[in-house]
């Protein structure tokens, strides 16, 4: 097997390995918790506070399952096209400029990703439903989709209509390797979210970052000035608070949690040198087609 091959293998059974010589950055702790995850489960998530780089770690599962999978599909939405836009998808602009191998091997558009070499069996795409949609137009945001390695990423899932989740649901039917993953601020006491950290909770793999000045496992990346100021401000219990300095869900009988200001959004990983091989000519012909696939 090509020294290609053994490092496309490894990258797979350990994602880790993959940001850190791929995409030369460290995870914090808890993305090395969801990126260890990876590989095995079918359903990871995070219900997180603001700011601590869910966006980035979203990214990274997504360029994993496309450089160590053979002719993925994956479906990416969020609360809005805007959003998506403006957030995951130009997450994954920034890491592939980080990348030489992904550089000469995927085309980034402003809605499709896709392998150089199989542009119609080999791709990510940014789907989105209209403002006036209704719950089956928002369904249908990621409905009907099969393939072996298939792959759902939510953004900002806080805040997603049931409807989609369905339809992603529906996509691990089939296929020998299928994922949903999701991170997004607890926004909302029903949906998605809610579901996966309560009555569904044995069926996910639950990420939990706080930015809790007090929490000592709580995430680096948001300025505990900051946190503070707005514990002081408008007291630990105030729905706005609990959602996004603690990243707890707010008591339901609690008015809605209404940002009275907003918070900075450091999503960006810290950068760490490491070899990468030589990206061959077609990365597909390189891929080890005896590899086993994960569930």
């Amino acid at each position: 097997m090509s020294q290609a091959s053994d490092t496309i293998r490894r990258w797979r059974e350990d994602p880790i390995a993959f940001v850190r010589e791929c995409l030369k950055a460290e995870p914090d702790g808890w993305q090395a918790d969801m990126l260890a995850a990876f590989p095995t489960h079918r359903r990871i998530g995070a219900r997180a506070s603001k700011g601590p780089g869910k966006t980035a770690v979203l990214s990274w599962m997504i360029w994993n399952f496309l450089v160590t999978r053979l002719h993925p599909k994956i479906a990416c939405t969020s609360i809005s096209g805007d959003n998506l836009s403006d957030g995951l998808w130009t997450e994954l602009a920034k890491w592939q400029h980080n990348s030489p191998l992904l550089l000469s091997q995927f085309t980034w558009s402003k809605t499709r990703i896709v392998c150089k070499h199989h542009e119609e069996t080999w791709w990510c795409s940014a789907r989105n439903w209209s403002k006036g949609a209704d719950s089956t137009q928002q369904a249908d945001t990621l409905a009907g989709l099969h393939a072996d390695n298939l792959m759902f990423v939510i953004d900002e899932v806080g805040s997603i209509p049931e409807s989609v989740m369905v339809a992603a649901e529906a996509g691990l039917a089939t296929g020998k390797d299928t994922k949903i993953v999701m991170a997004g601020n607890p926004t909302m006491t029903s949906g998605p979210l809610w579901r996966a950290c309560t009555t569904d909770r044995e069926q996910w793999h639950m990420t939990e970052i706080t930015s809790d000045p007090d929490d000592p496992k709580r995430s680096s990346r948001v300025d505990v000035k900051w946190a503070k100021e707005q514990i002081e401000r408008f007291g630990k219990e105030n729905p706005w608070v609990l959602v996004n300095v603690f990243g707890r869900f707010r008591r339901r009988r609690s008015t809605p949690c209404s940002a009275p200001m907003t918070a900075p959004d450091r999503s960006s990983a810290s950068a760490r040198p490491a070899p990468t091989p030589t990206p061959p000519r077609s990365w597909a012909s390189t891929w080890p087609a005896s590899a086993t696939t994960a569930r």
